[in-house]
């Protein structure tokens, strides 16, 4: 699998490319993060963790609300 960058739309701007390079990749080994979205439908909430394999460790939990 390549660059994940690869699969997002085209961005104009350097900063929005640098955003989503640290969205997905891991901010101790630059690793590609492993991301896994369960969706909760009873209480239309979805759950987005990251983790990356190399270090170990989580680098990220959110919990998002949709309507």
């Amino acid at each position: 699998m390549g660059n994940p960058i690869d699969f997002y739309e085209p961005t104009k701007e350097e900063k929005h490319d640098h955003f989503i390079e640290m969205q997905n990749h891991c901010p101790l080994c630059n690793s590609e993060l492993n991301i896994k979205v369960t969706s909760y439908l009873e209480n239309n909430t979805v759950k987005e963790e990251a983790y990356c394999e190399s270090c170990n460790i989580k680098t990220r939990s959110k919990d998002h609300k949709f309507h």
